[in-house]
């Protein structure tokens, strides 16, 4: 998926298991805005299954 796209994607994984992946989003959390989870997905590649 495009970087752009990606943002719902990274919140929702985030709500579900930051408290377990959290230590590698650099410092990023579920309540981070669109603007700070876009600068950071570059670095956390999303893939579509199906």
């Amino acid at each position: 998926m495009a970087d752009a796209d990606t943002v719902p994607v990274l919140r929702l994984y985030l709500r579900k298991w930051g408290w377990e992946v959290g230590r590698f989003f650099e410092g990023v959390t579920k309540d981070a805005s669109d603007e700070e989870l876009a600068a950071i997905a570059p670095g956390f590649p999303v893939f579509r299954i199906g």
